[in-house]
């Protein structure tokens, strides 16, 4: 059988939205050109699509621009559309705008509201005066004029024109939209599931192919031949054309100088086949102009036909024709997609190149001048750059470029090109979306085959199980598979594999049991007798292996050679069976085995040999029988090659014995081959059958007798030391044995004594007593300085500050004024002089502390030096008394105090100093003694550090004076300090001389005696506690 392509919408749908997020490659514009840039950005972005672009109306592509009447459209990457150009008050761009015309592109509404934007876009189709919008789950919303209901909302929607998307259109059922296209005034769609065509708006024409001229609000089906169904739908003013899936053509509507192809001018209201294509040839695309039509046939070439007063039929004439006219192409080009405006068609080439031909008068060819021609011109795109989309509208093209950027050229009036108020251009010119904003660009080639989708007869591939035979899918011969992959051909099953069935896209294994040898196998082959093949898809069959056999055809297994036969050669068909003498136990040997001893066999095919019989024996292999037993031995098991002697514990009396006699508790043999048992001796038993020794009683048993089963246990308070004893034996004083059976005594323990023989228990120590020891026979009282522990089993040493002195059961504390400094004491120390204690249990005294005195032993309080008295260390039993010169003025002092300059002490032990008197003085600290003053000085006061010199004029002669005395007259005195008056006749210079050096030498040994006094005070600073001075100091 043979099948043709059904189409599925998904797939071009994923691979359109494969294009959300690419960026656009930025181009150019400019406020006025002559002549266009031919720097590009950049250039094939969309490097994820097989091949970038569409072909308006068909299945297999989404088509992203219309260029219409005065107006265009495009669907952006983020499947938004923005339109410029022409508003009419009809709302054609969409934007609720109120007949404003748009020079640069602007966003389309949301729907049914002033407000941006119309989202989850992917196909647009801008018509005469109205434009649809497809959505990716196949509705479909549609703006502008609807005074036929061409938006299809089953009723005249906005009054007769919707300035926004308004829908979605009405469509029955579960179908949805997977194409779009409008014409002048009407709509028409291709819906899946079915395939079917949906056509409504005006119908006065017979546009919609209803079979009347009445018009449609809502979609209404357009019936197609039987079994047929469309893969592109077109219309443009009031005509429509469907192709359908066999590559034949339809038309209906207005028929002006014969464009729908049936060879006439007559209006057609229903489907009408196209007859002016070749028989040969059938139609991939086409697309529907003002009046005239162009498509591409199967082999890429391009026709035209209908009006041709511009040239736009492509044939180099002006002539209008009702047959198709070729359009001559570059040499080795064809061309991918066809869009035809009111007077002009254009093409995009195999190359990416487009080319244009018809009406030129604005430019609209994109060739660079505005001349018409009747031949196609390449369109001028920047360099590197070519196309994917083409559209023609009615004076001007829109392109979208390989890279998704936007171009327009032709008539300008209106913003028709979206260049900006004014901005014309004859070649085309970028037009700029906004910011990183570009075309969504659709697949021209969904399988990856290198062949567009409109001139591939299977642009989805033809399904597995079939192949392609000249443009026919067909069945995959029996003994072949085809996989459903580019070149879609039929391939031979493997070997190892067969196919019976036609039309299959996998071969089957070659089941268990079976092969393939060959290549291209419709069937399989049984495995022979003798082989087999366990596992599917093998190409041969597997020998037998030795010890299996294979008896039938077509087996998945082997046999295995049952038990008692063999079989040493591989592909064998049976088995032999086993020679007498030999068995085969197991499965699948190659060989069988003789009987070892102890066994016979007298039968072939045996899976076994006889076990020589209790009481016999056979000692060599392959034996046919057994050997009877000797008198001594016995054979108690069956299959024994040899009898065996009674073992020790064991004896046999008679010949033909099959088994050994035990003997009995209480005897013993320890030789083989014996007729009888020995008793046990006095200290040893046996106590089971057999035995081949006797057993020795073990430690804390006895027994005194013969042929014993068993030991008698020690008594309590008695004990068995060794094994093998014949009695026991009384436990001594010092320890017990409360259990029976034991073998030895319980010392007793730590805390505990025995002081009887015999005895059972022990009996713990009386309080206050103690046994460290075990094995004793009394307990102890603690030495001095130690009291037994609770439990008896130790002592403990009294702690510092606690004594034991013997026969107490609890320590001691030491008493106030004595002190135990270490443990174990048996007696408390009285404090020693100079240290006290008044607390009890104390392990040290303290000692009196600086200022104090502990005078005695055993002293509970320390007491405070008295004045005149000090201290100053402590731990001392006295006070030192003050030093002559020096005073302690109150109790508890730690220093004495020095006696200032005009004081002195001459006693120790002061409370306080003495002034000098009258006549004396002390110059010095710590003075013992006062001077007197000198003659020539006195001192009237007392307490005074020095004497005051006799002034001049007076004297004093006499030591220890208190006055001075006038010098009497007749005399004179000059000088101070002086002991006598001079009678008055001597010269000055000699006054001055007895006066005045006597005065100077004093002095300076003043100053002298002053200092030495000073760094002597000085160097007795080191001596500690001695001056209260020096304390402060």
């Amino acid at each position: 059988m043979s099948t043709q392509y059904e189409p599925k919408r998904t797939l071009a749908l994923v691979l359109t939205l494969l294009f959300l997020g690419m960026s656009m490659s930025m181009g150019f514009q400019s406020e006025y050109r002559e002549e266009i840039d031919d720097k590009i950005v950049s250039a094939n972005t969309h490097s994820g699509l097989n091949f970038p672009g569409s072909t308006v109306g068909s299945i297999h592509s989404l088509t992203a621009i219309g260029a219409a009447f005065n107006y265009t459209c495009v669907v952006m990457d983020n499947n938004q559309m923005k339109c410029w150009g022409r508003d009419s008050g009809s709302g054609y761009l969409g934007n609720g705008g109120d007949n404003q015309n748009e020079h640069t592109p602007v966003s389309v509404n949301q729907v049914d509201t002033d407000g941006c934007c119309l989202t989850d876009i992917i196909e647009t189709s801008p018509g005469g005066h109205h434009t649809a919008a497809l959505t990716s789950n196949g509705t479909t919303y549609v703006w502008g004029e609807d005074s036929n209901g061409q938006i299809g909302h089953n009723h005249i929607s906005c009054g007769g024109s919707c300035s926004s998307p308004h829908g979605p259109s009405y469509m029955p059922g579960s179908r949805t939209f997977i194409t779009v296209v409008t014409g002048l005034h009407h709509t028409c769609a291709i819906t899946e599931p079915d395939m079917a065509v949906w056509c409504w708006g005006d119908n006065s024409k017979g546009q919609l192919g209803t079979g009347d001229n009445d018009r449609r609000t809502a979609p209404t089906q357009i019936e197609l031949p039987t079994g047929r169904h469309a893969v592109l739908v077109s219309a443009d003013f009031d005509s429509t054309c469907v192709i359908l899936d066999n590559g034949s053509g339809m038309c209906w509507g207005q028929n002006f100088n014969g464009h729908l192809g049936d060879g006439t001018y007559n209006n057609r209201n229903v489907p009408t086949p196209m007859s002016v294509i070749p028989t040969n040839r059938s139609l991939a695309a086409l697309d529907l102009g003002a009046f005239h039509t162009c498509g591409i046939l199967d082999d890429g070439s391009v026709h035209c036909w209908g009006s041709n007063d511009r040239g736009q039929v492509g044939d180099g004439s002006t002539n209008n024709s009702t047959y198709p006219r070729a359009v001559q192409l570059p040499q080795g080009r064809t061309a991918i997609s066809i869009d035809v405006g009111n007077a002009h068609s254009c093409a995009i080439l195999d190359d990416s190149s487009a080319m244009c031909w018809g009406w030129n008068d604005y430019g609209q060819l994109g060739d660079g001048n505005t001349n018409n021609s009747s031949t196609a011109v390449t369109v001028v795109m920047p360099s590197g750059l070519g196309l994917a989309e083409i559209s023609a509208g009615a004076r001007h093209t829109c392109a979208v470029a390989t890279n998704a950027s936007v171009y327009c050229w032709g008539a300008h009036v209106e913003g028709t090109l979206g260049l900006g108020e004014g901005v014309d251009s004859d070649v085309p010119a970028y037009v700029d979306l906004g910011a990183g904003r570009h075309a969504l660009m659709s697949e021209r080639d969904n399988d990856d085959d290198g062949i567009v989708n409109i001139l591939d007869p299977f642009p989805e591939g033809c399904i597995p199980g079939t192949y392609d035979a000249n443009g026919y899918c067909l069945d995959a011969d029996p003994g072949y598979y085809a996989d459903g992959v580019h070149p879609y051909d039929q391939f031979p099953c493997s070997s190892g594999t067969y196919q019976p069935s036609s039309g299959q896209a996998d071969c089957i294994d070659a089941s268990a049991g079976n092969f393939v040898g060959n290549a291209g196998s419709p069937a399989q082959t049984n495995c022979e007798a003798g082989s087999f093949q366990p596992d599917s898809g093998q190409v041969s069959c597997l020998l037998a292996d030795p010890g299996n056999y294979v008896s039938d055809e077509g087996s998945i297994r082997q046999n295995q050679c049952s038990a008692g036969s063999y079989q040493p050669s591989s592909g064998a068909t049976g088995c032999n069976n086993a020679d007498p003498g030999h068995f085969v136990i197991a499965f699948a040997s190659e060989e069988q085995t003789p009987c070892p001893p102890g066994t016979y066999q007298m039968l072939s095919g045996a899976n076994y040999c006889f076990q020589a019989g209790a009481g016999f024996f056979v000692p060599d292999g392959g034996s046919d029988s057994q050997q009877q037993c000797q008198s001594g031995t016995y054979s108690s098991q069956q299959g024994q090659a040899n009898c065996t002697m009674a073992s020790p514990g064991n004896f046999a009396d008679g010949l033909q014995q099959i088994s050994q006699t035990p003997c009995q508790p209480g005897e013993f043999q320890y030789s083989p081959g014996e007729s009888s048992c020995l008793e046990t001796y006095p200290g040893y038993y046996t106590d089971q059958e057999g035995s081949a020794d006797q057993n020795q009683c073990e430690a804390g048993s006895y027994q005194p007798d013969y042929g014993q089963s068993s030991c008698i246990l020690a008594e309590p308070g008695y004990y068995s030391s060794a094994a093998g004893a014949t009695s026991q034996t009384q436990c001594q004083n010092g320890t017990y044995s409360s259990e029976s059976g034991q073998a030895a005594c319980t010392p007793a323990e730590q805390g505990y004594y025995v002081d009887l023989d015999g005895a059972i228990g022990a009996t713990p120590c009386p309080p206050g007593q103690f046994q460290s020891e075990n094995g004793s026979s009394g307990c102890e009282t603690p030495p001095p300085g130690q009291v037994a522990s609770p439990d008896g089993s130790t002592t403990s040493a009294c702690p510092p500050g606690k004594y034991q002195p013997g026969g107490q059961m609890n320590c001691i504390e030491a008493s106030p004024g004595n002190y135990v400094n270490e443990s174990g004491a048996s007696s408390q120390t009285q404090c020693e002089a100079g240290s006290f204690q008044s607390q009890p249990g104390q392990s040290a005294c303290e000692l009196a502390s600086p200022g104090n005195y502990a005078d005695s032993l055993g002293s509970t309080s320390q007491t405070p030096c008295s004045k005149g008295e000090y201290q100053s260390f402590g731990g001392q039993d006295s006070c030192t008394p003050a030093m002559p010169g020096n005073y302690v003025p109150d109790e508890g002092a730690q220093s004495q105090t020095t006696c200032k300059p005009g004081n002195y002490q001459p006693d120790g032990g002061a409370d306080s100093c003495t002034p000098s008197d009258p006549g004396s003085f002390v110059s010095s600290s710590a003075a013992i003694s006062q001077n007197p003053c000198q003659p020539g000085t006195y001192q009237s006061a007392e307490g005074k550090i020095a004497c005051l010199p006799a002034d001049p004029g007076n004297y004093v002669s006499e030591t220890g004076s208190t006055e001075q005395s006038k010098c009497p007259s007749g005399t004179e005195q000059d000088l101070g300090g002086q002991t006598a008056c001079d009678p008055i006749e001597r010269p000055l210079w000699l006054t001055i001389l007895m006066f005045g050096v006597p005065a100077i030498v004093v002095g300076t040994m003043a100053i002298l005696y002053i200092g030495n006094k000073k760094k002597a005070e000085g160097g007795q600073r080191g001596k500690a506690y001695m001056y209260s001075e020096d304390i402060r100091k």
